[in-house]
């Protein structure tokens, strides 16, 4: 929410007076200048949450028990040790490396489908003031 409010408050009036001088609506402002403006930061805003909810474990664990996610198997991964190497096997580091890097696929697909729109120049530039 801060993000968004933050983002928002921070473009000018100008664009909005601009638009209005040349006869668009309101509507018209928000679909035409402030959207497209604020592209990059919802594309950032949808990456960020992507990679929070795909790694999460505790929801799907608490309403879907008998059906377990990647993450959660990762987990029981860090945790399931033995021998006293102090809650790390050596044994067992293949397995997690290669769980790690199955579980980061689809957040580089993501990433990858995104990086145009989250690249960008994130400049606000358009009008001088």
């Amino acid at each position: 929410f801060f993000v968004y409010y933050a983002f928002f408050q921070g473009i000018s009036d100008t664009f909005m007076e601009a638009a209005e001088i040349d006869g668009a609506s309101q509507f018209m402002t928000l679909v035409r200048i402030i959207i497209p403006l604020s592209a990059k930061m919802v594309g950032t805003i949808f990456l960020l949450q992507f990679i929070v909810l795909w790694n999460n474990y505790d929801v799907p664990l608490l309403y879907y028990p008998g059906k377990p996610t990647l993450a959660y198997a990762i987990y029981k991964m860090s945790e399931n040790t033995s021998g006293d190497n102090k809650g790390f096997d050596f044994q067992e580091t293949p397995q997690r490396v290669a769980g790690c890097m199955i579980l980061a696929i689809p957040v580089l697909i993501v990433f990858l489908s995104l990086k145009d729109v989250i690249m960008g120049n994130i400049s606000l530039g358009g009008i001088k003031e």
